[in-house]
């Protein structure tokens, strides 16, 4: 039986069509890579740390724009056999050429750092993009200040923003942290600052600035009234200043409080600036207090009779949750309203 040695009669208007295997690129990557491995074919020896990286020249240019320019640009590395890597570690560097090959590359607390460097370098914006988002989701109390610095040295304004909003967020909690103690002056300032914390009290924030100071008391003393400045001492109990300053032990820095204390009670505002205004998000609860409203009742045709509201409803502005504070009478006068963050209800029955 012979071979039709004619054209295929066409049987439909379709001309062509493109058969696609979709297993097969990977099929033809993971042969290379067992051909890597076996060191079959390869025609450059990566170094780094000493251990030498054998690859294809070929594989490497096509996954990535770094050795692309490498070795077609009409650099000496064009014609090595072995090619120093600068700055990158050999067991980061496997993980590199690992990932060319592959399409895979494990991300852990440990390399995270060091392998978003390397690939950052190597320009494998993929890695880079998985490094980051394996940061995001590690933001915690404890080093959301280390991601936050970290994103800033590399200008990724991405994790920067998402670090910041985290700690924004949850400013007392972070600022109990070793990280925070360890802030650059200027970092703590920019924190400090900010009228994006997300505080109970303004106390909170001045304990913060307090306890960064007295972590290193003989470098950071002398910047307690810059440091203050940007605290809204106007809101801060003058009682638990009190408390701070007998527990003090450095009499530099409680002859600097005692001052700071004179200037906020004599309302001077000379060493440290008087602001009175609440952060825009510091806590806030909005009261509901007593009230009335008619009531409608569908089996009469007079007029709808009163009902008065008998509860304060208290609405915490951070959780979305209303509360019934108390139950008002007949007999409650209302004194003290809105006084540190609560109401003091006295009755004259």
């Amino acid at each position: 039986m012979g071979f039709a040695t004619q054209p295929v009669k066409q049987t439909s208007d379709v001309s062509s069509t493109v058969y696609a295997v979709g297993q097969y690129a990977p099929k033809v990557l993971r042969n290379l890579n067992a051909q890597r491995l076996k060191n079959q074919f390869s025609d450059v020896g990566l170094v780094a740390g000493g251990n030498v990286i054998r690859a294809h020249r070929s594989v490497l240019a096509a996954g990535s724009a770094y050795f692309n320019a490498m070795f077609t640009g009409g650099l000496v590395e064009e014609q090595q056999e072995l090619v120093e890597i600068h700055s990158v570690s050999a067991n980061i560097l496997s993980l590199l050429v690992d990932f060319i090959y592959t399409g895979n590359v494990d991300i852990t607390q440990d390399n995270v750092q060091e392998l978003f460097a390397a690939a950052d370098m190597l320009e494998l914006d993929e890695i880079v993009f998985g490094c980051i988002n394996y940061l995001k989701q590690q933001l915690h109390y404890s080093n959301a200040l280390g991601i936050y610095r970290f994103a800033e040295a590399h200008n990724r304004l991405d994790l920067l923003e998402t670090a910041l909003r985290f700690i924004q967020v949850n400013f007392p909690q972070v600022s109990q942290e070793e990280e925070f103690l360890d802030l650059p002056k200027e970092h703590l300032v920019h924190f400090l600052s900010s009228d994006y914390i997300h505080i109970d009290t303004e106390f909170q924030v001045f304990q913060a600035a307090y306890n960064w100071i007295i972590h290193d008391i003989p470098t950071r003393r002398c910047y307690v009234f810059e440091i203050l400045s940007h605290i809204r001492l106007r809101l801060c109990s003058l009682a638990r200043l009190e408390r701070v300053i007998l527990e003090c032990k450095d009499a530099s820095l409680i002859v600097a409080l005692r001052s700071i204390q004179k200037d906020l009670v004599s309302n001077k505002g000379c060493l440290v600036p008087l602001h009175a205004q609440p952060r825009l998000c510091a806590k806030k609860n909005i009261l509901v207090i007593g009230g009335s409203r008619r009531e409608y009742s569908p089996d009469s045709w007079g007029r709808a009779a009163e009902s008065t509201y008998e509860t304060i409803e208290k609405y915490d502005i951070f959780t979305g949750i209303t509360y019934n504070f108390h139950k008002l009478s007949n007999h409650i006068l209302l004194v003290n309203f809105i006084k540190k963050n609560s109401i003091a209800i006295q009755s004259d029955l």
